[in-house]
């Protein structure tokens, strides 16, 4: 899995594919076996582009058996590769597009409950198209929208990953996305 992630206690891993395991352990003073998911960091990159649209992609997701509408992201590759190179990479996969720069906005714990796994969150500015999207099985359909379509989406429900909302409130309280055009939207109230 994740060699660089430290990891919580001591665990027997109980079940285990290419993707994740599942590990379990005894914790004091728990009756029962605590069961958790260990699997590799993640990263999510908010891509811009220099006309200020924002990048989504909608692809099918198994686990819920619909479509979703997301930013770009996935898992870092075995082996070591960093969380920057996994976001460059998952963006180009997905997108198609490239960025120069890339902006850590934070690292999160997606899911404190089950989940041994970080998630890097990146800003990237001014992304360009380098190529067509690699469209695998995932068959990923590219858009762009504005920061006040990316709201109304959320706001609509159309968008409820949660970690892509979290990455977007990261990016709106360090003030890098939506902050002038928020504030003008305050004023008109």
């Amino acid at each position: 899995m994740n060699a660089d992630r430290p990891r919580t206690g001591d665990g027997q891993v109980v079940f285990s594919t290419r993707w994740f395991e599942v590990v379990e352990k005894t914790c004091p003073g728990w009756r029962d076996p605590y069961y958790m998911v260990r699997s590799s960091d993640c990263v999510t990159v908010l891509a811009v582009t220099a006309a200020g649209k924002i990048l989504l992609v909608e692809q099918f997701r198994p686990a819920l058996g619909r479509s979703s509408l997301e930013l770009p992201s996935g898992h870092l590759e075995t082996g070591g590769e960093s969380p920057e190179a996994a976001a460059r990479r998952e963006l180009l996969e997905e997108t198609g597009y490239c960025a120069d720069e890339l902006k850590l906005l934070g690292v999160l714990d997606p899911d404190t409950g089950r989940l041994n796994v970080r998630l890097w969150c990146f800003l990237a500015r001014n992304v360009r198209k380098e190529r067509e999207a690699q469209d695998g099985e995932e068959r990923i359909e590219v858009s762009e929208c504005t920061m006040e379509e990316f709201l109304e989406y959320a706001r609509q429900g159309k968008l409820r990953h949660a970690q892509d909302l979290a990455v977007a409130l990261l990016a709106l309280c360090r003030n890098e996305i939506g902050a002038a055009s928020l504030r003008q939207e305050e004023t008109e109230s």
